[in-house]
């Protein structure tokens, strides 16, 4: 809802942990009382009421049902649909004229950072760049950056960020097999065959890993048949 008012802090990424009981209870009272008010209104104002209920009903899947990631702004444009039938009930009401100066305000204030996040979005290394700035302890945003970084053949910071990656999670194999990658790329073919296997041992299914893990095994194997015919000569 914060960033529905105030967009700032957007991320594409974010990291956030559980909340405390007292605070679920506290934001759980909270939904109750905005449900509360919607029912009151229902009838004085009642596209308020549809838009505020709308917004609510948007979120609730991603509220309701498990998954990986807790929060993701894209969930959000659904529900906006909501707050803009509120807001344009609310305007169109006697009252509604100061509403509507702020909103224009709030339009004008926030016209440079909606350019200057397109702007982010032109380029996967800032995106990603800007993730990892804003949530330094989640290994998928330092994966992704590290993945945009080998797109553009910048394998040393790729590493990098694929090393801070399989540090924070221990256990993802992606991170692993794009070490692998990267050790290949410089031709260190005993390192790389470590990291795909550590990757093929975490995810027997990572075709990418397998696949990478068999590419160099078949170089070794050659390389190591070229000497020992060398050394035959």
């Amino acid at each position: 809802m914060r960033l529905v008012i105030w967009p700032a802090g957007l991320t594409v990424d974010h990291q956030i942990f559980p909340a405390a009981p007292a605070i679920r209870m506290l934001a759980a009272a909270g939904l109750a009382l905005v449900a509360a008010a919607l029912w009151i209104m229902r009838k004085a104002y009642p596209a308020v009421a549809i838009g505020g209920a709308w917004f609510f009903l948007a979120l609730a899947p991603a509220a309701l049902i498990p998954n990986s990631d807790p929060l993701n702004e894209s969930r959000a444009y659904p529900a906006i649909a909501g707050i803009a039938v509120a807001l344009a009930a609310a305007i169109g009401s006697r009252r509604g004229k100061p509403l509507a100066a702020l909103i224009v305000v709030s339009l004008v204030a926030l016209a440079p950072v909606t350019l200057a996040r397109n702007r982010l979005w032109n380029s996967d290394v800032a995106l990603w760049s800007d993730a990892v700035q804003k949530s330094p302890g989640k290994g998928r945003a330092h994966y992704n950056l590290g993945v945009a970084w080998a797109r553009e053949g910048r394998v040393d910071p790729a590493e990098q960020a694929f090393r801070r990656a399989l540090e924070l999670d221990p256990d993802d194999d992606w991170s692993a097999a794009a070490l692998g990658y990267c050790a290949e790329f410089r031709q260190n073919l005993g390192q790389a065959e470590r990291f795909y296997r550590q990757a093929v041992s975490m995810n027997t299914e990572n075709a990418y890993a397998q696949e990478g893990l068999a590419r160099v095994r078949e170089r070794i194997s050659a390389q190591e048949n070229e000497y020992n015919f060398e050394g035959m000569k």
